[in-house]
């Protein structure tokens, strides 16, 4: 039992100065440009649901396909770490379970 809160403290420890070494380095908004399509959500295969995403950060655009409407919207840089969003959808019934759940938690992400 000692050794076992030894280690314990000794692991946590190790964690805490990692993640005050951990460096924030400024989001390059370049590597998300594109069409991204969704294939694993919380780990589930959900490429029937057909969910896609296109980022234009030229435009600062976002577009796309939630598996059940049609979304768009202005991406909005806060600072050099987070972007938000402002998005308008269509209001389509989902044909299958799988899009209702994939349609809902690209709602809970965005």
């Amino acid at each position: 039992m000692f050794y076992q809160k030894i280690f314990f403290a000794s692991l946590m420890a190790i964690l805490s100065l990692n993640t005050l070494q951990a460096e924030k380095n400024p989001i390059d908004l370049s590597t998300l440009d594109g069409n991204w399509h969704l294939r694993i959500m919380d780990g589930m295969e959900v490429r029937k649901a057909r969910a896609i995403l296109d980022f234009d950060f030229k435009q600062m655009e976002l577009s796309g396909f939630d598996a059940c409407n049609q979304i768009s919207g202005t991406l909005i840089k806060n600072s050099d770490l987070s972007i938000s969003s402002q998005l308008i959808s269509t209001r389509m019934a989902c044909r299958q379970s799988i899009h209702h759940y994939v349609s809902k938690r690209v709602y809970m992400r965005l």
